[in-house]
């Protein structure tokens, strides 16, 4: 697979990006907007989607839609990514928390700290309400990232089925 373990392969090379990005462009229309949970900087050059662990469940048409256009998208690996996302929610911390849901910055715009001032803005407001943020991340240099904001490794899930990437779930208790 080129793009993601996920998402299969189609004929064309840049068919899985286009998939990932009608999924996602579906979840943000679908879900995030609508709950107001996404900060965006310089007029969207990133952008960061924070998700409280009490949001109220997604209405059954918001749901049914986003779960046709995943099953689209992913194909027969639908029932294997909805497993592996059980079984990485697993291991999130109990209690009232808030999850870094994605965070991305511009391509031609990395590397001047966008990502970065988003994030620590979100921690300073969480700091201040004394809530716990949450992550999962399958990037081992994103986990020395996040590590600099005072987040710890909570679980270490190297052997997801399907040849899922090792991924890393990360809290980070309020300051």
């Amino acid at each position: 697979m080129t793009g993601s373990t996920a998402v299969p392969d189609g004929d064309d090379p840049h068919d899985v990006e286009a998939r990932l990005r009608r999924l996602t462009d579906a979840w943000f229309r679908l879900s995030v907007l609508p709950s107001g949970h996404g900060r965006v900087a310089d007029d969207g050059l990133a952008v960061a989607v924070w998700v409280p662990s009490d949001v109220a469940p997604l209405s059954a048409d918001v749901a049914e839609g986003l779960d046709a256009v995943a099953d689209e998208v992913l194909g027969d690996r639908a029932a294997m990514v909805a497993a592996v996302e059980a079984e990485v929610r697993a291991h999130r911390p109990a209690g009232p928390n808030v999850v870094l849901a994605t965070i991305g910055t511009a391509p031609d715009h990395q590397g001047r700290g966008l990502g970065s001032a988003l994030l620590g803005d979100q921690l300073a407001r969480l700091d201040d309400r004394g809530v716990e943020a949450a992550l999962e991340t399958s990037s081992e240099a994103n986990v020395a990232f996040y590590e600099r904001f005072g987040f710890r490794v909570i679980a270490d899930l190297p052997d997801l089925p399907d040849g899922c990437p090792p991924t890393w779930v990360l809290a980070r208790p309020p300051r």
